[in-house]
């Protein structure tokens, strides 16, 4: 492979300027820096620039969204620079780019470029570029001058990027706290001494403390507990249960963001589940969507205003880093065309148009050839199947301009969902006031349902008398209730002595009605009953009922009659729990005697496969 770099003429001409710009007598900057990194480890870690700007020494800057366009200004030494961001562009793992048009400063126009080009599998040659458009000859020589200060913050800065990308968690922290801590010494104090003295873990209520006082306001800003608990190396529910209770106590905001399916920003920030509004508007993606549809919430922590006021310092726009779910976006003008060699890794992604919500497909898989597919500006439902690195033709007919995006189709894993909260018993316990919109349904995805029911209540009932048998069924709601909640369970409700519980996965729901089945055996001296049991899997929606918050659907359906065909001692469930991989190795390795039923769901056309097993 060549070591020569490229030249400034053989850069412009892969990113020239345009004929009536080039008028305009641009200056231009290339520099290029040799760095051992791997690529994917210095992508992230450059991508986020309001970061390594900060770490340049350069000023923070403010934004404000106006409609689809984004404004910003700052102070840079005598000149106040007031701009329009330009759509950023980018192509994962090999370049990306903005430009800023100024309505005041010292130049027209500024843009910027980030160049990959992979050497080696440690060996990585970047590319950093500059063109201005100053405003007169006297502004050049500012630009010129700014610019020798600037390289030199970037022969200083770079290398602790690489360190950074190399050792994010030895790396020493790149920003400090930007507020001085004015917390209200007695009210922190009080609600520390709360937490230490409940149920929850000292060390890690401590740490969070901790957190709230001494982490900068970035981090603060909007607080995601599922990577913090991962940063941390501290398992999630055991970080969200000190959050929880730290809200009720006042030292955080609890709110339901409303995300974006296309960019995933956050477009407004609820407080209360009965607030979701029913339509919103993204002016960044020109589309509106339903927040109740599936992924359309996120819940997000805040410090609260009287105990630290967080204000978030921005250095730059920094949109490569706020959308790592998006591998390629870039404009195409009309009537014309482009061409791209993706660096995706293999997985599942949809090709969409700035604006549409229709989509093509792609399936990046290891094992096959590359290909190369034609992707028009109309999408066309294709589903195209490749091995890495396909090429893709993006052909713009049209007589308009189009922003083509290529985006990860799987959800993102650390938003913490509503549905985490609402399967989490201590969520449910701590904030029974919340509950979704009257007539609203949230769509809470795949759900596993438990529905437990006593056997012989009436005789129970006869042979106890009211009173006596009241309290022993309490203290069976008691018993269930533990189990559920020690699984990683909710109790969604209870109908009469029937108890509907919710789970994250089957193989919790599972354990827990073998659990109780053995807990309620004719050999326990201490059980005064017999229970049945069903579970099943499926979608379902969150509703509100009695002020609670409730599940609804096809799903909770099946799950109630499916209790039809047990017995006492026995559990039922459906195929949608046996096919999971966990269950079906838990099941062999157990060896549980399998007793293969049909039933028919109201409305379908086929029986659903039913299991059913006696466990005391």
């Amino acid at each position: 492979m060549s070591t020569s770099s490229l030249t400034i003429t053989e850069f412009l001409q892969k990113y020239p300027w345009s004929p009536e710009e080039k008028a305009q007598h641009p200056i231009d900057y290339l520099w290029h820096f040799d760095l051992s990194v791997r690529k994917e480890a210095l992508w992230p870690a450059l991508a986020d620039t309001s970061m390594f700007n900060r770490l340049l020494g350069l000023p923070p800057m403010q934004f404000e969204e106006q409609g689809d366009k984004l404004f910003g200004r700052t102070s840079y030494g005598l000149f106040q620079m007031e701009w329009r961001e330009v759509e950023w562009e980018w192509e994962y793992g090999r370049v990306f780019r903005n430009a800023r048009e100024f309505s005041h400063g010292f130049a027209h126009y500024l843009r910027g470029i980030y160049l990959f080009e992979e050497r080696g599998r440690e060996d990585l040659r970047l590319y950093v570029y500059f063109g201005w458009l100053p405003k007169g000859w006297w502004n050049r020589w500012v630009v010129k001058i700014s610019m020798k200060v600037l390289r030199r913050k970037y022969d200083e800065g770079i290398p602790k990027v690489v360190q950074f990308a190399k050792t994010p968690k030895e790396f020493p922290k790149l920003v400090e706290t930007s507020n001085p801590w004015v917390i209200p010494q007695d009210k922190f104090s009080e609600i520390g001494q709360a937490l230490q003295g409940s149920h929850l873990n000292p060390e890690l209520v401590q740490r969070v403390l901790d957190f709230v006082k001494s982490a900068s306001d970035d981090e603060l800003d909007r607080i995601r507990v599922r990577p913090l608990a991962r940063a941390w190396e501290v398992a999630e529910r055991e970080l969200l249960s000190v959050f929880l209770n730290a809200t009720r106590q006042g030292l955080f905001l609890l709110t339901w963001d409303v995300i974006c399916p296309h960019c995933r920003g956050s477009r407004e920030d609820v407080k209360h589940l009965g607030e979701i509004p029913k339509e919103v508007y993204c002016p960044i993606c020109e589309i509106d969507f339903d927040p109740t549809d599936l992924n359309g919430l996120e819940v997000t922590f805040h410090v609260h205003p009287v105990i630290r006021k967080v204000e978030k310092q921005l250095y730059c726009s920094a949109e490569v880093s706020g959308k790592p779910h998006i591998k390629l976006k870039t404009l195409v003008p009309a009537q014309q065309s482009d061409s791209v060699v993706t660096q995706v890794p293999p997985g599942r992604y949809r090709m969409r148009i700035k604006g549409w919500k229709k989509y093509d497909w792609l399936e990046v898989t290891n094992g096959l050839p590359s290909g190369s597919f034609v992707w028009k500006e109309v999408p066309q439902n294709h589903n195209f199947v490749t091995g890495p690195n396909p090429k893709l033709e993006l052909i713009n007919a049209s007589s308009e301009d189009h922003v083509f995006v290529l985006e990860e189709y799987e959800s993102d894993k650390d938003a913490l969902r509503p549905v985490d909260l609402f399967n989490f018993q201590e969520f449910r316990d701590l904030f029974s006031e919340e509950a979704v919109a009257s007539g609203m349904k949230l769509d809470i995805g795949n759900q596993t349902i438990l529905f437990t029911d006593i056997v012989g209540s009436t005789k129970f009932y006869a042979l106890k008398g009211d009173a006596d048998a009241f309290a022993i069924v309490q203290k069976h709601f008691v018993t269930i209730y533990d189990l559920i909640r020690s699984n990683e369970g909710a109790v969604v409700k209870t109908i009469g002595d029937a108890v509907m519980a919710s789970f994250t996965n089957p193989m919790q729901g599972l354990e827990t009605a073998i659990q109780l089945q053995h807990h309620f055996s004719a050999s326990n001296p201490a059980a005064n009953f017999r229970l049945r049991a069903s579970l099943h899997e499926g979608s379902c929606l969150a509703v509100q009922f009695n002020n609670n918050i409730d599940y609804f659907g096809m799903t909770v359906n099946i799950a109630a009659k499916l209790q039809g065909l047990s017995e006492a001692g026995q559990v039922v469930f459906s195929d949608t729990i046996k096919i999971h991989k966990a269950v079906e190795e838990f099941l062999a390795a157990n060896n549980y005697n399998l007793e293969m039923l049909s039933y028919r769901p109201p409305s379908e056309a086929e029986d659903l496969k039913v299991y059913r097993m006696s466990i005391v």
